[in-house]
C-alpha cells in the first residue's frame, strides 16, 4: 500500500496498491473511517483559475466581475469551529426578498438579471470570509443519469465563485429529489450571516433536508451516477460533495435525533449498503471532528452521536 491521502472531510481516503485482490498493477481503492481522522499534513490552500467574465449578446448589462481581480481570502476550514454569529438561525418567517434559483444546462445564464445575482452573491462571500454557501440542484426525477446531472449542474455553480476566489471549502453542493418541479439550481447561505439583512436567502425552513441539525447516513460515494439499489425505495436521498472533491457522496434519511439515525443505520446496512456510516449537518453543510464541540452546546443532542455504540 501507497500514497494514503486523506479527504478534507476526515472521514474518507485513498491509496494505491497492488493487493491480490486486484485487477493488475497499482490500483485505486477508496477507505471510510467511522472516526474522524486528522490529517498529518494540511491541505494546500485553493488556487483562483483566471477565467474570463460571463457575457451576453445583449448590450448595455452588467459585466460579471472578472475573476483575473479576485484574490483568495482566509477561510474557516469545516474542521474549525465558524464563528457562532455567522451561521445563527433564522427568525421565524423570515425569507428572501428575491429569488436566487437559476436554470441551466451547461453553463450559467447570461442574462442581466442572472449576472446581478449571482455577483450579490459573490461579493456577500468576499466581504465576510467565514461566511458558507449551500448550492442546491433540485432534479424532477431520481433516475440514476437524471440526479446525478444535476449535481453537475451544482458544480458549475461551484466553478463560478472558486474562480473568482471563493475557497471550496466554504460551498456545500447537495442534489434533492422534486418530482415533478422544473430542474433548478438555488443558492442560500448556511445561516443568517449577513449582517441582518433579508434579502440574501437562507438554509431553514420545513424541509426534513432544512432543518437546523440532521443526521443522515451515507451508503455511497462515486464519481459516476449511482447504478445500485433504487434510491427512490428509500427516505430522503440526497448527493452531496465539495467542489474539490470529484466524488458524490449519496446519503438517506432526514433526522433531528442521533439515536433514530443510528438505528436507520442498522437497517441500511441490513439492506446492503456496507460502510455506511452516520453524519450530521449543522444549517446546511456537513459537520465533523473538532467543529462537532463548537456546537455541542446548542445541539445537546450531538453528544448521543459523538457516543459510542
Amino acid at each position: 500500500d501507497t500514497h494514503f491521502r486523506l479527504v478534507t472531510d476526515g472521514y474518507t481516503g485513498f491509496l494505491s496498491s497492488s493487493r491480490k485482490d486486484g485487477r493488475g498493477g497499482m490500483d485505486l481503492y477508496i477507505v471510510y473511517f467511522q472516526d474522524y481522522q486528522e490529517a498529518a499534513d494540511p491541505a494546500p490552500p485553493p488556487v483562483a483559475v483566471a477565467r474570463p467574465p460571463i457575457t451576453a449578446p445583449v448590450a448595455p448589462q452588467p459585466e460579471l466581475a472578472a475573476p483575473p481581480t479576485r484574490t483568495i481570502l482566509p477561510v474557516t476550514r469545516p474542521d474549525t469551529p465558524p464563528s457562532v454569529a455567522v451561521r445563527d438561525l433564522p427568525a421565524p418567517g423570515q425569507a428572501a426578498a428575491e429569488n436566487y434559483t437559476f436554470r441551466y444546462e451547461r453553463q450559467l445564464p447570461t442574462d442581466a438579471g442572472s449576472r446581478a445575482r449571482l455577483n450579490r452573491v459573490l461579493d456577500r462571500l468576499l466581504a465576510q470570509p467565514t461566511l458558507e454557501l449551500v448550492i442546491t440542484a433540485t432534479t424532477s426525477s431520481l433516475a440514476s443519469g437524471v440526479f446525478h446531472a444535476g449535481m453537475a449542474r451544482a458544480r458549475i455553480m461551484g466553478a463560478f465563485f472558486t474562480e473568482r476566489g471563493i475557497a471550496p471549502q466554504r460551498l456545500f453542493l447537495r442534489g434533492i429529489p422534486q418530482p415533478g418541479e422544473p430542474e433548478a439550481v438555488s443558492l442560500h447561505f448556511a445561516g443568517t450571516g449577513v449582517d441582518g439583512r433579508t434579502d440574501l436567502p437562507v438554509v431553514t425552513g420545513p424541509s426534513a433536508y432544512d432543518q437546523p441539525l440532521v443526521y443522515k447516513v451515507q451508503v455511497v460515494a462515486t464519481q459516476r451516477p449511482y447504478q445500485g439499489r433504487d434510491l427512490s425505495a428509500f427516505p430522503h436521498p440526497m448527493i452531496e460533495s465539495i467542489p474539490d472533491f470529484a466524488f458524490n457522496r449519496y446519503t438517506l434519511g432526514a433526522f433531528t435525533d442521533a439515536a433514530a439515525a443510528k438505528a436507520y443505520l442498522k437497517q441500511s446496512t441490513a439492506a446492503g449498503f456496507r460502510g455506511a456510516y452516520v453524519v450530521a449537518s449543522i444549517y446546511g453543510p456537513r459537520v465533523a471532528g473538532p467543529a462537532l464541540d463548537h456546537w455541542r452546546t446548542r445541539f445537546p443532542d450531538l453528544a448521543n452521536y459523538l457516543a459510542a455504540e
